[in-house]
């Protein structure tokens, strides 16, 4: 337990305190009936009305201790909970502040999970209404190029000439191009956050594959391992990151291994343009590219981090100035 973090008592420790001060209530009547007796020189029996009163006055005092102690320890605590339930409910951020000083551990521990689990709910809705939001923007503008085009060729017939009519018709197949690259990899990004972490692959075999289609020179320091990932997620991943250096103008793709234990790391590097440093917070994010205009749809490395991420690894930008990204995976290694 942090030091900051206050002292809770667990639930069996309320409920067996509780039992017990129950189960000992009449010997407490007892005890305070022969006090009296001895301090004041009282004379009466149990069965007296006075001892009747104090016996029953014991009582209501011990209920009410231990109805202080359910109220405090659990009672308030759950309606605080509900409470707060209701604010996330209502997208009220604040919801999320530390719990009150009363409550037992596993209300607590309840508490923290539920706020950990609403937020990363809530992130994630922000998130999606994001990334609707800008997969409706990268779709209406080839949507809208196709919608004028079309209109324009219709409206003119056979007065338009043939070079207008082939332009247009360029910026139509184009549109449709993009779109289609654009749909191919919102079925990736979709399959690599649900990527299962089942079967094997050969890092080399998947890295040469990759390297072979893009024609570029794989320089692999390191020997080739077999990982937890299974071939198709691993293509996805090595396509993405190969494809993104050959459209920067790289020549050679080099993926150096640093293996441990337990952890595998792969620094990644090509000897491409380099990532400036306005970009490099930018680089996974959804739909941020440099060569829109040479048909780059910005999900890419973004469908890489996430397929990773899938798998229980890391895909970040380095550190090292000698390579671009680095990939890093907490498993056991086959």
């Amino acid at each position: 337990m942090s030091k900051d973090k206050k002292w809770r008592p667990a639930l069996w420790m309320v409920v067996f305190g509780a039992i017990a001060l129950v189960s000992l209530l009449p010997l407490f009547g007892l005890f305070a009936l022969v006090s009296v007796e001895t301090i004041f020189g009282l004379e009466f029996r149990m069965r007296s009305v006075t001892g009747l009163a104090i016996l029953a006055l014991g009582s209501i005092a011990m209920a009410a201790l231990i109805g202080y102690v359910f109220l405090r320890t659990l009672l308030r605590p759950l309606q605080e909970l509900n409470a707060r339930a209701a604010e996330i409910d209502a997208g009220n951020p604040d919801a999320f502040r530390p719990m009150g000083p009363r409550g037992t551990r596993e209300i607590d521990n309840l508490a923290e999970s539920l706020f950990q689990t609403s937020r990363k709910l809530m992130e994630r809705n922000n998130y999606l209404n994001l990334f609707a939001s800008h997969v409706n923007h990268e779709l209406k503008t080839p949507l809208t190029s196709i919608h004028g085009a079309s209109e324009l060729l219709l409206e003119a017939g056979e007065d338009m000439s043939k070079e207008q009519s082939a332009r247009f018709l360029t910026n139509i197949k184009e549109d449709a191009e993009r779109m289609t690259a654009l749909s191919s990899r919102l079925r990736e990004l979709a399959h690599a956050e649900v990527a299962a972490n089942e079967g094997s692959s050969s890092l080399l075999s998947v890295l040469q594959a990759c390297a072979d289609e893009h024609e570029l020179i794989l320089d692999m320091d390191g020997t080739d391992i077999e990982f937890s990932m299974a071939a198709a997620n691993s293509e996805i991943v090595w396509q993405q990151l190969v494809q993104n250096a050959a459209a920067h103008g790289a020549k050679r793709f080099q993926v150096q291994i640093v293996q441990s234990a337990t952890t595998m790391f792969l620094n990644i590097g090509d000897d491409g343009a380099e990532i400036s440093p306005a970009n490099r917070a930018e680089l996974f994010k959804p739909f941020f590219t440099t060569r829109r205009d040479t048909g780059g749809t910005g999900m890419g490395l973004g469908i890489a981090q996430a397929m990773v991420i899938g798998h229980g690894g890391t895909l970040d930008v380095s550190d090292n100035s000698d390579f671009k990204f680095q990939m890093q995976f907490q498993i056991q290694t086959l």
